[in-house]
């Protein structure tokens, strides 16, 4: 009997150390697959991002989504935004895609997404956790949006991942993977933003769609502890300056 519970003992031991492991090398582990397959793991690990709440979070998880593209691949990594064109004295249009929140159909002025150019590849792909839990080409991406028939968007690109500077934000689309920028020019633009962004994404998840109230304050520390991570690899990768202050207010 005793022995019995020893081994039991032991094994358990093992079990939790093991599953401990398996969680502390999950990121490293992203870096070693197909850079598919690897964009496809960081969309399947979003959960401390609002993605029940597609109307006020689908811009905002920008960032986000790019910063784990930065720290899990050595993927350069720009920001695809399409935008509704106004007309002269008209109303304003709206992209109305359907998506797996509550929300069944948002309507969005703009949108953005990640973007991502494979080598090989004749097409970049979105990185879009809205769209779909798998990178798509962009061409797909663009119907999704699903803008009315007949009215024409604009579809432009961002050399960084900016969510607030719209002075500097570069209108220029990307129509050959040459013209993203290297991850050191992406991050350094993106470091301007971060504190900002997860301020307005904590404000986010105190009211996300079907988040019991309990379960709130923990999503939002998983937040925090996820948006340190993150800065901490980017310095040590050489994409954050050492130093960083990160405040998510």
């Amino acid at each position: 009997m005793l022995n019995s519970r020893y081994f039991r003992s032991k094994l358990v031991t093992m079990l939790f150390l093991a599953t401990w492991g398996l969680g502390a090398v999950a990121d490293s582990a992203t870096a070693e697959k197909t850079p598919r397959a690897a964009l496809t793991e960081i969309l399947q690990d979003l959960d401390y991002l609002p993605l029940n709440y597609a109307k006020e979070a689908a811009f905002l998880s920008t960032l986000y989504v790019s910063l784990e593209i930065l720290v899990r691949t050595e993927l350069p990594v720009a920001t695809q935004y399409a935008e509704m064109v106004p007309t002269e004295n008209g109303p304003q249009r709206y992209f109305a895609p359907t998506v797996q929140t509550p929300e069944k159909t948002v309507y969005w002025r703009y949108h953005g997404a990640p973007i991502v150019w494979l080598e090989n590849e004749a097409e970049p792909l979105i990185v879009d956790p809205f769209f779909a839990r798998v990178p798509m080409k962009r061409s797909e991406w663009l119907k999704w949006l699903n803008p009315s028939d007949g009215e024409a968007h604009l579809a432009w690109a961002s050399a960084g991942n900016l969510v607030y500077n719209l002075n500097v934000r570069p209108n220029v689309g990307i129509s050959e993977r040459s013209q993203i920028p290297s991850q050191k020019d992406s991050a350094t633009l993106s470091s301007l933003d971060l504190n900002d962004t997860c301020g307005w994404i904590k404000d986010v998840i105190k009211v996300e769609p079907g988040l019991e109230e309990n379960l709130k304050d923990a999503k939002i520390e998983k937040l925090v502890r996820r948006s340190e991570f993150l800065v901490e690899k980017l310095v040590e990768k050489g994409l954050f300056p050492e130093g960083y202050g990160m405040d998510c207010w």
